[in-house]
C-alpha cells in the first residue's frame, strides 16, 4: 500500500491566524504558531526567550516519512542554545504531494517568497528586540537561508552542506518545481518564470560579495556538495573577509551536521562580542579551501 502523501496538519491549537500580511505586520508577535494567509498559508514559529541573538530556520528537503506540513525546525537546538527562534516553513510544499523542496523561492499564488518574506521576518525581529540574527538552514534550507539573510547586512548566514548552486550537481528538480509551484508545462513559460524566480546560485545578485557575513559548515566526504557546491563557490570568494568555512569528517555522503557541534557554534556566536572573532574562535577560516584527499 503506499504511502499517505503529504498533507497540511490542521491550524494547531492557540495558534494566531491573520487574514492578510498587512494584518501580520500591524500585530504584536508573541512566542507561538502564527499562520498568515496569503493565496496559500504561511506558517511561522516564534520562541522568545529574552535572548539577545535570535535564529531564522529554514528547514531542508521534506523526509519521506513526513506526511504532515508544515515543516518548522530548530526547536530543539536553539532552547539548548538559549536563543529565540523565528522558524519559517516554506509554504510550497502544500502545492503537490510529490514537491519535497521548493528553495523558498516562491510560488504562483504568492510571488517571490523573498520579497514576502523579508518585511515578516523585519517585525519579528523588531518584535523581539534582539540585537544579534543567524540565518540557519542545512542543504536546500542553506539556500534559502544565504539568500534571504541578504537583506539584512548585519546578520550571519550559518549554512551546513549547503546547497550553493541550483545549475550544479547533485540535480535540483527544477522542472517540477515550476510545474508544481508555477503550472508551468511547457519550455515558454518555464524559461519566462525561472528568469523571475529561480537564481542560478545563492550569490548570482551579490555585487562582488555578500551584503552579511556567510560561515559554511562542510563535510568533507559529502563528496557531491564538497566538489560541486562548496569548493567552486568557497574559491569564487576567497578574497573577501566575510566569507568563512569550517570543514569536517562527518562520515560519508550528504549527512547531518552533528547536534553537539551546532551547539557549540550557536552558543558560541550568540555570547562572543563579534560575529567574526566568534568565528575565528571555533576554527572557522577565510580564504580558499585546501582539497583534500576525500574531495
Amino acid at each position: 500500500m503506499p504511502a499517505e502523501p503529504p498533507r497540511r496538519h490542521l491550524t494547531p491549537p492557540g495558534a494566531v491566524e491573520y487574514g492578510s500580511v498587512a494584518e501580520f505586520l500591524a500585530s504584536e508577535i508573541g512566542s507561538g504558531h502564527h499562520e498568515i494567509h496569503r493565496g496559500l498559508p504561511l506558517d511561522l514559529l516564534v520562541a522568545d526567550r529574552g535572548a539577545s541573538t535570535t535564529v531564522v530556520a529554514f528547514h531542508a528537503s521534506a523526509p519521506e516519512h513526513v506526511t504532515q506540513l508544515p515543516m518548522l525546525s530548530g526547536q530543539g537546538l536553539t532552547e539548548a542554545a538559549g536563543v529565540n527562534l523565528l522558524a519559517i516553513a516554506d509554504p510550497s510544499l502544500v502545492m503537490h504531494p510529490e514537491l519535497k523542496l521548493g528553495w523558498y523561492l516562491g510560488n504562483r499564488p504568492q510571488g517571490p517568497f523573498r520579497a514576502l518574506a523579508t518585511p515578516l521576518i523585519e517585525h519579528v525581529l523588531a518584535q523581539l528586540g534582539s540585537t544579534r540574527t543567524v540565518f540557519f538552514g542545512a542543504s536546500g534550507g542553506g539556500f534559502a537561508a544565504g539568500a534571504l539573510s541578504q537583506d539584512f547586512p548585519n546578520s550571519l548566514a550559518l549554512l551546513c552542506n549547503p546547497r550553493l548552486d541550483l545549475t550544479q550537481p547533485p540535480r535540483a528538480a527544477i522542472r517540477e518545481y515550476l510545474v508544481h509551484c508555477h503550472s508551468a508545462l511547457s519550455a515558454t513559460p518555464q524559461r519566462r518564470i525561472r528568469e523571475e524566480f529561480v537564481p542560478d546560485a545563492l550569490d548570482d545578485d551579490w555585487d562582488g560579495a555578500p551584503a552579511n557575513t556567510i560561515a559554511i559548515i562542510q563535510n568533507r566526504r559529502d563528496r557531491v556538495y564538497h566538489d560541486r557546491q562548496f569548493l567552486p563557490f568557497a574559491r569564487r570568494h576567497a578574497e573577501h573577509p566575510a566569507v568563512f568555512h569550517l570543514l569536517r569528517d562527518d562520515g560519508e555522503g550528504h549527512r547531518h551536521v552533528p547536534r553537539a557541534e551546532l551547539e557549540r557554534v550557536l552558543t558560541a556566536v550568540a555570547q562572543a562580542p563579534t560575529l567574526q572573532g566568534a568565528l575565528r574562535g571555533l576554527g572557522f577560516r577565510t580564504g580558499s579551501p585546501a582539497v583534500s584527499p576525500q574531495g
